[in-house]
């Protein structure tokens, strides 16, 4: 490429928006998914005070803080890629605006 060329970043803003909702539909089921998950831990929890038991809490502590960790990587990534598609956006009909 040399010094005088453009290199233009083409995008469907439409198509980038609905992937984002459903990259929020999937971490709001991740969320329901971990909370359910929970409300069966605790029953399991309730029931169980033999052998294991302490084994496996830590290891559900564990799995519980992973997916934590998971749905807050959805989230920011989510967060980044809209704020950078909606300034996309705004440039574009800023340059746009220019040819008025």
């Amino acid at each position: 490429m040399g010094a005088n060329d453009i290199d233009f970043t083409i995008y469907n803003d439409g198509e980038i928006q609905a992937l984002l909702s459903q990259l929020k539909t999937y971490g709001n089921q991740l969320i329901a998914q971990g909370e359910a998950a929970e409300g069966a831990n605790k029953d399991l929890h309730a029931a169980w005070h033999g052998e294991g038991a302490m084994t496996y809490d830590t290891a559900y502590q564990n799995f519980a803080q992973s997916l934590g960790g998971v749905v807050a990587v959805l989230a920011d990534a989510t967060e980044s890629v809209d704020t950078a598609r909606a300034s996309a956006f705004l440039t574009d009909k800023k340059v746009g605006d220019l040819f008025l």
